[in-house]
């Protein structure tokens, strides 16, 4: 199954308990300190926070394109549901 998510927090079928992306802050930071160049680095003072930030707001953003690194793929729950729906609310915070 597929599952859709949307914003987070809260408890219940469509909004599972302290939902967390597991591989979001690695592939970000991954590609800050191994794919992007010096200079690309300097835009962002070096520091991969600044740069997460950014990425981080392109999800607010209408019509901005994400790149491959930038969308999570694997969302952990703390618990295993009885029941999960097919698109849920998840809180993200960057």
């Amino acid at each position: 199954m597929t599952w859709g998510v949307l914003y987070p927090d809260g408890s219940g079928d469509y909004s599972p308990e302290a939902a967390d992306f597991a591989d979001y802050e690695e592939k970000i930071t991954h590609h800050f300190k191994t794919v992007m160049t010096e200079e690309e680095r300097a835009k962002y003072d070096n520091w991969v926070v600044k740069f997460r930030s950014e990425v981080g707001r392109k999800y607010l953003t209408e019509g901005a394109v994400l790149e491959d690194f930038e969308k999570p793929t694997q969302l952990v729950l703390p618990r295993t549901p009885k029941n999960l729906a097919s698109l849920f609310m998840v809180h993200v915070a960057f």
